[in-house]
């Protein structure tokens, strides 16, 4: 193949794969590397390839470690012929030394001094130092010799089929890891997908590259998910198994509620508006509590934007989810008396800060709006402040309505007395004037 065509063929399955063009080489030389052990090579050889850039050619070595007669457990077989020995050896060209170059067992084996850790000599992977030497005068134990081999270009069928799967294996474990990369750096944020099945337990959600799960604990509560229905999920975890990446994605969290206001809330994205806190009982309600680092922005509106568009886009998102915006306070007194919104508070009592326990007083009209449904909105709003609250009727409004009630009554019937002894006094004057007239016409 020509360096140009190889070189273009490179690129393509680099862009494809989404990989650099450095691991589509490495692959490659590692792929010509097994077809040339397989066809050509020894088991025991350990054969490198290296690819030129420059002419577009792959050459082939057999690496070789210097070792000393000393360390080896079969000094007799341990003779200086590892080079007249060696098959496929190009003479036409010049070895060159490789420092330090050692794998794990070798580096044990080197510096072990027991008699039960003695390298067994082999002329296929060994040199010894004597003869190491004689080739290359530097040459020291534990460093590696790259002979050069002569090039074949006709392989065998089997040598053929081995490199094709050796590429096509490492692309797909370049690719996993590849994927596996770019999923952890959005690990935490909202990453959008398509439905793609549904069991009893898990939703399978297509990502693109790869498939997210979705586990019964992350799912909202009474959400229906259909197939090919686009949603957002939070990327709450990335593991790495035999099988690949495995994504596990989140909907019923707090953070993921915080991410999607994230996107659709600029000043949230910009940190002029900080989320303080939020409380959350997913597919139910949410309470959010919001603070503005700029005095002329204002907080909630905000958040819920110009005719409620930016709020209705969440509540849609989270398939009709009630959230309530609440403004966060430095007086802890205001700011758990805006926690109980909608409820209007009267006054806020802080009993116990070392418990933080707090009662809010309300009106009697107030009282179930602030408890909510089966105390929702008291218990959200105890989350969302990190307080104990409890919900007290104010007593002092009503004795005033009482009082004022009694004093009426008493008001009226006095009246009432008036009016009669009024009435009585008027009928004794008329009894009087009739009894006079009747003694001055006798």
């Amino acid at each position: 193949m020509l360096l140009k065509d190889l070189k273009s063929a490179i690129s393509q399955i680099a862009i494809e794969k989404d990989l650099s063009v450095d691991n589509v080489i490495e692959v490659i030389i590692v792929a010509m590397a097994s077809a040339y052990k397989k066809e050509y090579g020894h088991k025991d050889e350990k054969i490198e390839a290296q690819f030129d850039e420059v002419s577009g050619e792959i050459n082939i070595f057999v690496k070789k470690l210097i070792v000393d007669k000393n360390i080896v457990k079969n000094p007799e077989e341990a003779t200086e012929t590892a080079i007249q020995e060696m098959k496929n050896f190009d003479k036409s060209q010049k070895p060159f030394l490789e420092h330090a170059s050692l794998e794990e067992d070798d580096i044990a084996v080197i510096s072990s001094t027991s008699e039960d850790n003695l390298l067994r000599f082999k002329p296929e992977r060994h040199i010894l130092l004597k003869e190491a030497k004689r080739v290359i005068s530097d040459a020291k134990v534990g460093d590696s010799i790259l002979f050069p081999l002569i090039k074949h270009s006709d392989y065998g069928r089997i040598a053929a089929q081995t490199a094709k799967q050796v590429i096509s294996q490492r692309l797909r474990e370049l690719e996993r890891d590849n994927t596996f990369k770019q999923l952890k750096e959005h690990e935490g944020k909202i990453i959008s997908g398509i439905i793609q099945r549904v069991d009893n337990n898990f939703v399978y959600v297509n990502l693109g590259r790869t498939t997210g799960i979705l586990p019964y604990q992350e799912q909202i509560p009474g959400e229906y998910y259909k197939v090919n229905q686009r949603l957002r999920f939070l990327v709450s975890k990335v593991e790495y198994s035999a099988k690949g990446p495995s994504i596990f994605l989140s909907r019923a969290s707090s953070k993921a509620m915080i991410k999607i206001f994230e996107q659709e809330v600029p000043e949230i994205a910009g940190e002029i508006i900080e989320i303080k806190s939020i409380a959350r009982e997913p597919g139910v309600r949410t309470k959010v509590a919001v603070f503005s680092n700029d005095p002329d922005i204002d907080p909630i509106g905000s958040c819920v934007g110009q005719k409620g568009t930016r709020i209705s886009t969440i509540i849609n998102e989270f398939n009709g989810e009630k959230i309530d915006i609440i403004e966060w306070s430095e007086n802890l007194s205001q700011f758990i008396g805006n926690a109980l919104s909608p409820a209007k508070t009267l006054m806020v009592d802080i009993v116990d800060k070392k418990n933080n326990q707090a009662d809010v007083y309300v009106a009697e009209d107030q009282q179930s709006l602030a408890i909510g449904k089966n105390g929702q909105n008291v218990r959200l709003a105890a989350k969302l402040t990190g307080w104990k609250i409890d919900i007290k009727l104010d007593q002092k409004p009503q004795a005033k309505i009482n009082k004022t009630e009694k004093s009426s009554d008493t008001n009226s019937k006095s009246i009432f007395i008036a009016d009669d002894k009024k009435i009585k006094a008027k009928k004794n004057t008329k009894e009087k004037n009739t009894k006079k007239e009747i003694k001055e016409k006798q």
